[in-house]
């Protein structure tokens, strides 16, 4: 009865299986999050770079 379980549970394969399943969400979060803070990182400079040269635009037409 504890035969196979025990070969089960201590394959090596299976554990790594295991692991690799715990670990992918923290993973695939972890990528989620630097793909937005990329994106968060190239769109907000250029927001407020924008912003400034309309405000620059505004005081030299001025």
């Amino acid at each position: 009865m504890f035969g196979p379980k025990m070969t089960l549970m201590h394959n090596p394969v299976i554990g790594l299986y295991k692991q690799v399943i715990g670990v992918l969400p923290i993973i695939l979060g972890f990528m989620g999050a630097l793909v937005v803070l990329t994106e968060l990182y190239l769109t907000v400079p250029t927001t407020v770079a924008q912003g400034f040269i309309d405000y620059a635009a505004d005081i030299i037409g001025t």
